[in-house]
């Protein structure tokens, strides 16, 4: 038999042969089993964003006080405060207290990404550490909640020192009230109205200066007066040396001694 003939038996006893040993056909044709994730990597996945992470921890609890609050509250305390307070209003509530300017700008998106991922109903409040800073959402709840977060954001008598449960104690008096949106219309007017009248005190506090106390106040005439004349003296003064030096340059140049000292030109004669 000839080399080439050997070649092919011994390809086609390999062919016929592969088949026929065990598992092979189980290996060409069982599908590949996907390896289970690692607790790791399911954690990793589920808090990859705030919201995620927010709704998780809403999820244990209704209340949820950042822990970079421990040492400026309470926690347990404040916690304690708020959900007597919400409460009131008689519906299911999440509660998210957020250090000052920590959240997104738009925190009515931040309340709707979090309920998404919670997808429980209830009215959805976020509020500042500090200050009178308070956005709510519903979901499947009536509450005015927009009325009452905007006279709680405007109300003057909460301020930049105000605390949670003391905005959260306005936003509930206030949706609890007969004429929440009255409420809030004339809280913001009044807000407006203060601006105006403390920007209006701004822009007259110099004329104010120069007004009525400028006739009776006889030392701000003084060193108002002392302090233009000491300019004026001292530019006087300035013009004075400078026409000097100028005059004493132009006399210098026309004097006859000064041309006779000139020395010869330095070109040949022709």
């Amino acid at each position: 038999m000839s080399l080439g003939s050997r070649m092919a038996t011994l390809a086609l006893t390999v062919v016929v042969a592969v088949p026929l040993l065990p598992g092979a056909a189980v290996a060409e044709t069982a599908p590949a089993t996907p390896a289970a994730p690692s607790s790791s990597a399911q954690q990793t996945e589920e808090f990859t964003s705030a919201p995620a992470y927010f709704a998780a921890r809403l999820a244990e609890d209704e209340i949820f006080i950042s822990d970079h609050l421990a040492g400026r509250y309470d926690r347990a305390e404040l916690a304690a405060k708020l959900r007597s307070t919400v409460s009131e209003l008689n519906v299911p509530f999440y509660v998210l207290v957020l250090p000052t300017r920590f959240h997104p700008p738009r925190d009515e998106e931040l309340l709707a990404a979090v309920h998404d991922r919670l997808g429980a109903e209830g009215l959805y409040l976020l509020l500042d550490a500090e200050g009178p800073s308070v956005h709510a959402n519903t979901y499947g709840v009536s509450v005015p909640a927009d009325d009452a977060a905007r006279a709680a954001r405007f109300d003057d008598e909460l301020t930049h020192e105000s605390t949670p449960e003391e905005t959260a104690r306005r936003f509930v008096d206030v949706a609890l009230s007969e004429d929440p949106a009255a409420i809030a219309e004339k809280t913001v007017a009044q807000w407006r109205a203060e601006q105006d009248r403390r920007q209006e005190s701004e822009e007259g506090s110099f004329v104010d200066t120069f007004g009525p106390s400028w006739e009776e106040d006889a030392s701000l005439r003084g060193a108002v007066i002392g302090f233009l004349s000491g300019t004026a003296l001292t530019w006087l003064a300035f013009i004075a040396i400078w026409m000097r030096s100028s005059f004493a340059g132009r006399a210098d140049l026309a004097s006859p001694r000064r041309r006779l000292a000139r020395p010869a030109s330095s070109w040949p004669r022709r």
